[in-house]
């Protein structure tokens, strides 16, 4: 599979743990930026946080990375999901840190994250889907060379590399 660590000039990506879950990466999802542009991220509490996140690291299918600082310092996820056998997968990222936005975070970390399971586990084709008024991240996005495939409902674009 995937080695445990992935290293970029910047960061290192492990994988996410129940134990990384704390007020920090909660309160992320009480940001209006988040709201705006994330579904389905209602969490009442740490405890549900922590459940999601003990559910999505137990499936089969799922890597799931937090992106920490040199300094250990978490500020963001990105999630790899619907592993497919036919070496295809999607993809999904935030940089719920308000400070590491903006700061070409996404493609450093994308792109090492792809260049890493394209070598370990054959994955080939992968996809995500951006809402069409999140400018930054379709800029991130088409700078690494997605492109979009389709338009879906609700303001949101299909994006395959």
């Amino acid at each position: 599979m995937i080695s445990a660590f992935i290293k970029t000039k910047r960061f290192f990506l492990k994988p996410l743990m129940p134990k990384d879950v704390k007020k920090h990466y909660y309160n992320w999802f009480n940001e209006k930026e988040i709201k705006r542009f994330l579904k389905n991220t209602i969490y009442k509490n740490l405890n549900d946080l922590k459940n999601y996140t003990e559910i999505e690291i137990s499936k089969k299918d799922v890597v799931f990375f937090g992106i920490f600082t040199k300094s250990n310092f978490h500020i963001g996820n990105i999630k790899l999901y619907n592993i497919k056998k036919n070496h295809s997968c999607e993809l999904g990222l935030i940089i719920g840190d308000k400070k590491w936005r903006n700061k070409h975070v996404g493609k450093e970390v994308i792109t090492s994250c792809i260049k890493e399971v394209r070598k370990h586990c054959g994955i080939t084709f992968f996809k995500l889907g951006v809402d069409s008024l999140n400018f930054s991240a379709y800029k991130t996005y088409s700078r690494i060379g997605f492109r979009i495939i389709k338009y879906r409902q609700q303001n949101r674009l299909k994006i395959l590399d």
